[in-house]
């Protein structure tokens, strides 16, 4: 039965097998032939086949990844453990600095020349300045022995995270360094 209004068919009704008996005939007009039927059969089964292969090069570039990154990973961890084990421990790798930093005169003492080099080109700066009249003078030693030469009266310690910065901005621009004035004025800040 036709429900639009206005269609010269409306509140007609259609026989039941008239209206399937057409729609059956309709359906069996929509079966392809069968050569053209094969012949889709075949480039679909030839798509199908191109697209397997790609996904099977696809499959296989990503195992090659995957074994190439599992090599990376293996490499880095062998490094990572390498990296994290000292070849010798720590006494005997510093054995022989403690030992020049405790006594430079024990390493001195022993016949060698070149070891007696050595502790001239470790211990000191410079040549050792002699004066005929008054002996040997003040000798500018290295860093190590500088650091270990200082006052052991006075109490070490570890330095703050803050306090070497003043917690304000200097608003003076004089400068003053112990006694002495040192007087100018600041650079000018950037623009």
């Amino acid at each position: 039965m036709c429900f639009t209004k206005g269609c010269e068919s409306y509140s007609k009704s259609i026989r039941r097998e008239a209206l399937e008996g057409d729609f059956e005939a309709m359906l069996k007009s929509l079966q392809p032939s069968q050569k053209l039927f094969d012949y889709f059969a075949i480039i679909f089964k030839r798509e199908w086949d191109l697209r397997l292969e790609k996904l099977t090069e696809m499959k296989h570039l990503l195992r090659r990844d995957v074994e190439k990154l599992e090599r990376t990973k293996l490499v880095k961890e062998e490094k990572l453990h390498a990296s994290l084990k000292p070849k010798r421990p720590f006494e005997e790798m510093f054995e022989l600095a403690f030992t020049f930093l405790a006594s430079p005169w024990k390493i001195w003492e022993s016949d060698g020349l070149e070891a007696k080099r050595t502790v001239l080109k470790l211990a000191f700066e410079d040549r050792l300045p002699y004066c005929r009249k008054t002996g040997l003078r003040t000798p500018k030693t290295t860093l190590p022995f500088k650091v270990l030469a200082g006052n052991g009266d006075q109490q070490c310690e570890m330095a703050e995270r803050e306090g070497f910065e003043p917690p304000e901005a200097l608003t003076s621009t004089v400068f003053k360094t112990a006694a002495i004035d040192h007087s100018a004025t600041s650079p000018a800040a950037p623009v």
